[in-house]
């Protein structure tokens, strides 16, 4: 078995990346062949997957570290509609590569201070 199934034994589950699973569903895969083999040595387990990773910070640049730059640069009221705009795609899990392109491309003068790698987030605020 690989990185693509994990055994959790507390649960009695397999656990398969998303992409994985995908594969194991068409008949004679290797990921089909794969799976089958992991159920025959664990017949008794379920099978779930992995819940995708929701990112919502990158090399620290967080949409809270976001909204402090706007409102450095361009005010309370570029703040309030920057936060409005990316309310906007709460919940979804493209909200922070959204709020991110929204960042850069409407608030050019936030890019010299995310480029600046002394600038640290406290000295934003």
């Amino acid at each position: 078995m690989n990185r693509n199934i994990e055994i959790n034994f507390k649960e009695k589950a397999l656990i398969l990346t998303s992409t994985f699973a995908n594969k194991a569903k068409v008949f004679d895969t290797p990921e089909n062949k794969e799976l089958c083999k992991a159920l025959e040595k664990f017949p008794n387990y379920a099978i779930k997957t992995k819940a995708p990773v929701n990112k919502n910070n990158y090399n620290g640049l967080s949409i809270e570290f976001m909204k402090k730059c706007v409102l450095k640069e361009y005010g309370e009221e570029a703040a309030a509609k920057f936060e409005e705009d990316v309310n906007h795609y709460d919940g979804q899990k493209s909200q922070y590569g959204r709020a991110k392109a929204i960042f850069f491309g409407k608030y050019e003068n936030c890019k010299k201070l995310v480029q600046n790698k002394s600038q640290k987030e406290n000295d934003i605020a």
